[in-house]
């Protein structure tokens, strides 16, 4: 179960082995249910918190970039979404502003390297913009009281079908139970093949 606090004290952003890292969870990401069936564990988080001088995107299927990559089997993060069980697929991202009061809604974890790794895969990330197949790890959130996070997004580069409200917007462009199980299935596989790793 998940441990809720008022408040999480962010020391520095940067994840190491033995130091937390703190992430913004927007979208599906905003939901505990969807990160604990990602990173495996309940998570320490804390609900409501506001990225500041962002909107809030709109990317459908056929705007994910259709790089081909060895890390996803000679396929495209496109095809790999298209292969899921989604009936249709949209899915947010995140784009400056201008406007330092333009927010977007989210949740604030508390996170470990073994997390970021998962929420990576998941999400099909590189560590930064030019490794990226779809979305890269952004270190440069600042929350609305001041507070610095970082979060996965999509390029700047990459188009997009519309900007939406950042506050109290739906999560779940696909559902949240076809989400939910596709989660599931794509983190067991991954946890399977982490553990024969190991």
């Amino acid at each position: 179960m998940a441990e809720i606090r008022d408040r999480i004290e962010v020391k520095d952003g940067t994840i190491y082995m033995s130091r937390p890292g703190y992430y913004f969870g927007y979208g599906i990401h905003s939901d505990i249910d969807i990160v604990e069936a990602i990173v495996g564990h309940p998570v320490v988080a804390e609900l409501g918190v506001h990225a500041s001088g962002l909107n809030l995107v709109v990317q459908e299927l056929d705007q994910i970039p259709e790089i081909v990559s060895d890390e996803l089997g000679g396929k495209s993060a496109q095809q790999v979404i298209a292969e899921s069980n989604f009936p249709s697929f949209s899915s947010y991202g995140l784009r400056g502003s201008e406007n330092r009061s333009d927010l977007v809604e989210g949740t604030l974890y508390e996170i470990g390297m073994y997390d970021a790794l998962a929420l990576a895969h998941f999400d099909i990330a590189g560590p930064q913009l030019g490794d990226a197949a779809w979305r890269y790890w952004y270190h440069g959130i600042e929350l609305s009281d001041g507070r610095k996070v970082m979060t996965l997004n999509i390029g700047n580069d990459q188009p997009v079908d519309r900007v939406v409200s950042g506050e109290g917007y739906n999560p779940f462009l696909n559902g949240k139970e076809a989400t939910l199980s596709v989660v599931q299935s794509a983190m067991d596989q991954y946890w399977e093949g982490f553990d024969q790793e190991s």
